[in-house]
């Protein structure tokens, strides 16, 4: 079985962080891998952090908010395994199939597989489903590939990768769409699965 850090940025989630972290535990509990949760607490002023700490697992507090790209490249720095999945800290992504997309990452040598957000509360409005097209079709057009999902957060990437490129990922919330761009236009393999958000 694989060895995975589950990487979590977080910044005022007390409402949902324990759920999240909960979600992810029970979707290990029965799969024998080594696992690791790494919350990075980004200056949450709600005690987020203290209370993904009474969870158990690892969290990291910045002392500044330094935004989104910039909490997972520290839990990421300081994740201990070579397989990362990266996760919301606010309950949308379903969690439970992290599992299965570990296997499939790992079978078929994958160097990041995507969940690909399909449903009502994805896609939104009329106005906010033009726009994530317009923005999708441009990606597509820069890696000259279908893009089914330029910047979900719900991944499995391998670590080294992301440390490989880490000066040019964005800090904010772009850095999905960062790393997918610099993996397609290296050579990396990516893949995407359809979820349900």
């Amino acid at each position: 079985m694989a060895a995975i850090s589950i990487v979590i940025p977080a910044y005022n989630e007390a409402g949902a962080i324990r759920d999240t972290i909960r979600a992810i535990q029970d979707a290990f509990n029965t799969e024998g891998h080594d696992l690791e949760i790494v919350v990075v607490d980004d200056c949450s002023t709600d005690g987020t952090g203290d209370l993904a700490r009474g969870m158990g697992v690892t969290v990291i507090t910045h002392p500044t908010n330094s935004g989104y790209g910039n909490a997972l490249l520290t839990g990421i720095r300081n994740a201990s395994h070579p397989w990362i999945a990266i996760t919301d800290a606010d309950g949308t992504y379903p969690v439970q199939v992290l599992p299965e997309m570990l296997e499939t990452t790992v079978s078929r040598d994958l160097d990041m597989l995507v969940g690909a957000r399909q449903g009502k509360h994805y896609d939104g409005s009329f106005f906010k489903t033009g726009l994530r097209h317009c923005f999708r079709w441009l990606c597509q057009f820069v890696v000259g590939r279908p893009v089914p999902d330029v910047n979900s957060g719900l991944r499995i990437l391998r670590r080294d990768m992301v440390l490989r490129f880490a000066s040019a990922l964005s800090g904010g919330f772009s850095f999905t769409t960062s790393i997918t761009i610099i993996a397609f236009q290296t050579g990396h393999h990516v893949d995407y699965v359809p979820v349900e958000y």
